[in-house]
C-alpha cells in the first residue's frame, strides 16, 4: 500500500519538479549540473521509497499463526471465547424455555383406607416387685441385705381390632417447571462451562502444538494500546445486548403464571369410648386375699365418624395453587446485564490477545 504511494510521489516529482526545472529554472545550466541535480532528486526519492516500504512491512497485518501465541494467551483466548459462547447459550436456553414451556401443576391422588377400632378385651402381665430386707447375724448385727418378693404389679393392655369401613381420596400437587432457570442462573452456568471447556482446549493446543513443531517462537511483539478501554467497551456492549434479551425473557416468563384448584378429602373423626378394661393394680404376696382389687378404666380413641348405613363421613377441602413465573422483569434484566457484561469482557480479552499477534 505504502509502496504504491511512493511510486505516485516519484511520478509526480518527475512530471512537476524535474520537468518544470528542465524547462524553466534549469534553462541555460550546464548539462553536468542538471544531471547532478536530477541524481540528487532520484537518490532522495529512492530513500523515501525505501523508508515507506519498511513502514509498510512493519505495519502490515499478518494472519495469526499458532507460533505467535504464548501458552497463556491460548488459554485466555479459549476461555474468553468459550465463556462468551457458553453464557450466550445459557441465556438463550432460558429465553426458549420461557417461550415454549409453561409451569404445570400435576395433581396426584391416593386412595386411603378408613379403619374403625373395636375393643375385644385386654391382656395383662405380672411384674414381680422386690424389697431389700436386712440380714442379721446371731449377735444381732446386720451383715447384708436380701431381696424378698413382696408382690406383683399387674398391668393391663387393651386388645383392639381394626375393621376397614371405607376409604377417602387424598390429593396432593407438584409444580413442574421444565427447562433451565433464570437468565442469571443459566447464563452463569453456561459461562462457567464455556470458560472451562475453552481454557481446556487452549491448554490442550498449547501442549499438542509442540508435537507438530508449532511451539511459541520469540519475536518482536506488536505494541497494543487501549486494552482496558476495549474491555470496557465490549463489556458495555455485552451488557446492553444481554439486558435486552433478559428483559424480553422476564416479560415472557411473567406471562407463565398458573392458577389452579382441586379438592382433597379428610375423614371426619370423633372421640369415643370403646369400652372398659381392668385398671392396673398391685397384688400382694403377703396378703391372703392378694391385696388390692382392680377397678376399671375407659378406653378412648379418636375414631371415624359414621353416618347412616355405617358409612364414614369425609370433609372435602378446596386447595388453591398459585404459581408465579420463575422470575420477573427485574430478575430477567439484571441477569441478562450481568451475564452479557461478563461475556462481553471475555470477547474483549480474546480480541486483545489477537491484536498482539496480528
Amino acid at each position: 500500500m505504502l509502496g504504491t504511494v511512493a511510486s505516485r510521489v516519484n511520478s509526480w516529482v518527475r512530471t512537476n519538479v524535474v520537468g518544470a526545472a528542465s524547462e524553466d529554472a534549469l534553462a541555460g545550466k550546464p548539462a553536468g549540473d542538471i544531471d547532478r541535480d536530477y541524481g540528487r532528486i532520484e537518490d532522495g526519492l529512492g530513500k523515501v521509497k525505501g523508508d515507506l516500504d519498511r513502514i509498510d512491512e512493519d505495519t502490515k497485518l499478518r494472519p495469526p499463526a499458532l507460533k505467535n501465541f504464548k501458552n497463556a494467551e491460548l488459554i485466555m483466548l479459549g476461555a474468553g471465547v468459550g465463556g462468551a459462547i457458553g453464557g450466550g447459550l445459557g441465556v438463550a436456553d432460558s429465553l426458549i424455555t420461557s417461550a415454549v414451556a409453561r409451569p404445570e401443576v400435576v395433581v396426584s391422588e391416593t386412595k386411603v383406607p378408613i379403619f374403625s377400632e373395636k375393643l375385644t378385651g385386654s391382656t395383662f402381665v405380672e411384674v414381680p416387685r422386690y424389697d431389700e430386707q436386712p440380714v442379721f447375724n446371731s449377735s444381732g448385727q446386720q451383715v447384708g441385705t436380701t431381696r424378698e418378693l413382696v408382690g406383683w404389679d399387674v398391668r393391663h393392655t387393651p386388645s383392639i381390632t381394626q375393621e376397614r369401613i371405607g376409604e377417602y381420596t387424598q390429593r396432593s400437587h407438584e409444580i413442574k417447571t421444565p427447562g433451565s432457570g433464570s437468565p442469571l442462573t443459566s447464563g452463569l452456568v453456561g459461562l462457567g462451562i464455556g470458560m472451562g471447556v475453552g481454557a481446556g482446549l487452549g491448554a490442550l493446543i498449547a501442549v499438542g502444538r509442540k508435537a507438530v513443531g508449532q511451539g511459541y517462537e520469540e519475536h518482536e511483539r506488536r505494541e497494543v494500546k487501549g486494552e482496558t478501554q476495549l474491555l470496557i467497551k465490549t463489556g458495555a456492549v455485552g451488557a446492553v445486548i444481554g439486558g435486552g434479551v433478559g428483559l424480553l425473557n422476564g416479560l415472557m416468563e411473567s406471562n407463565n403464571a398458573v392458577s389452579q384448584s382441586y379438592n382433597s378429602e379428610t375423614p371426619v373423626t370423633e372421640h369415643r369410648v370403646l369400652g372398659q378394661i381392668p385398671s392396673d393394680y398391685f397384688k400382694s404376696a403377703l396378703s391372703a386375699n392378694g391385696g388390692n382389687t382392680p377397678g376399671t378404666v375407659n378406653i378412648e380413641r379418636d375414631v371415624p365418624k359414621t353416618g347412616f348405613f355405617g358409612r364414614p363421613e369425609v370433609d372435602k377441602n378446596e386447595v388453591q395453587v398459585q404459581q408465579d413465573g420463575r422470575f420477573g422483569l427485574v430478575g430477567g434484566l439484571v441477569g441478562g446485564v450481568v451475564v452479557g457484561g461478563i461475556a462481553g469482557v471475555g470477547i474483549g480479552v480474546a480480541l486483545n490477545v489477537l491484536r498482539r499477534t496480528i
